[in-house]
């Protein structure tokens, strides 16, 4: 769940191409819809599962998602991979889904 102010470091993107002001209007259209604003009111139980050499997210944003829900005790897991994961971390993510459903 990368933040709005993340993918202003991506590499150029058809929105970078088409310049400052589509691209700024682009990010702050999709602010309001970051996550790390609803996570403070779910009821859920949470598992974070992140990536250390994630390209979206960087760990800043990964320490928001977790700060955010401290006092809701969110199991976080973190996976030597990429953005995509790995098998280790999809079988954890199955087998916590199965537990907690």
């Amino acid at each position: 769940m990368p933040s709005a102010r993340r993918w202003t470091r991506l590499p150029a993107s058809s929105y970078e191409v088409a310049g400052e002001g589509p691209r700024r209007a682009f990010l702050d259209g999709i602010a309001p819809l970051d996550a790390v604003h609803y996570l403070t009111e779910t009821r859920a139980r949470l598992l974070f599962q992140f990536a250390r050499r994630d390209e979206f997210i960087q760990p800043w944003d990964a320490e928001l998602a977790q700060l955010a829900t401290r006092e809701r005790a969110p199991l976080v897991q973190w996976y030597d991979c990429d953005h995509w994961m790995n098998d280790e971390a999809v079988g954890a993510r199955g087998d916590w889904l199965l537990r907690e459903l």
